[in-house]
């Protein structure tokens, strides 16, 4: 059954603003994205932003709070979803690798 995913992020969105993130919708967007991936689930970060309704496996929410947890404690988005775009290119990254910023 699809449903707005809207309801889920903004719990996210808490959750992530008892950190110091300074962009918090978009981490939690980012990350629901991941957690849908990891439950095999494919979805664009447009979709997710605009509120169209999508199809939420099992499991996602809880998922997504975990990883949501992990941003408000500090840790960044890249390490959790073990990627950051660069110029165009995908690197994989983990907490063992700088991550690619433009100002560098």
């Amino acid at each position: 059954m699809k449903k707005d995913p809207r309801p889920i992020l903004k719990k996210a969105v808490e959750i992530i603003q008892e950190g110091e993130s300074e962009t918090p919708i978009l981490d939690a967007e980012l990350l629901f994205i991941k957690a849908m991936e990891s439950a095999g689930e494919l979805v664009s970060r447009t979709r997710v932003a605009a509120g169209l309704d999508v199809e939420i496996p099992e499991g996602v929410a809880e998922k997504l709070m975990e990883f949501a947890r992990l941003r408000a404690s500090g840790k960044p988005v890249q390490y959790i979803i073990g990627e950051q775009e660069f110029m165009g290119l995908h690197f994989h990254v983990t907490e063992g690798v700088l991550i690619p910023r433009p100002d560098t």
